[in-house]
């Protein structure tokens, strides 16, 4: 059997930052945060962290539920939009606080 391959294309805001010697990377959009002993390892635990949760969500029919439920606007002709980041703020606490109490890029 062949196996299915999905291309998404899609521009994600990620914020980096360093906390008890260990690095992060976190896209509001999606609620995933990637972290490591490196920025090297930041960056392959967030791709693979948004590899399964893509994956798992393609696989199970539920990609545009999921997105709705973080905050993404879905049209009728299934055209799909980020969530501002205005918006956001308001509904992740852990990105209020990564705006107010840590040093991001």
């Amino acid at each position: 059997m062949a196996k299915k391959f999905v291309e998404i294309d899609v521009e994600l805001a990620i914020m980096e930052f360093k906390e008890d010697g260990l690095y992060f990377l976190y896209s509001p959009a999606l609620d995933i945060t990637g972290y490591g002993k490196t920025k090297s390892e930041a960056r392959e635990s967030y791709r693979l962290t948004v590899e399964e949760f893509m994956r798992y969500t393609i696989n199970k029919r539920i990609l545009l539920k999921e997105l709705e439920k973080l905050g993404w606007t879905i049209t009728k002709n299934k055209e799909v939009f980020v969530p501002k980041l205005s918006a956001l703020i308001q509904k992740r606490a852990y990105l209020e606080e990564i705006l107010t109490e840590k040093k991001f890029k």
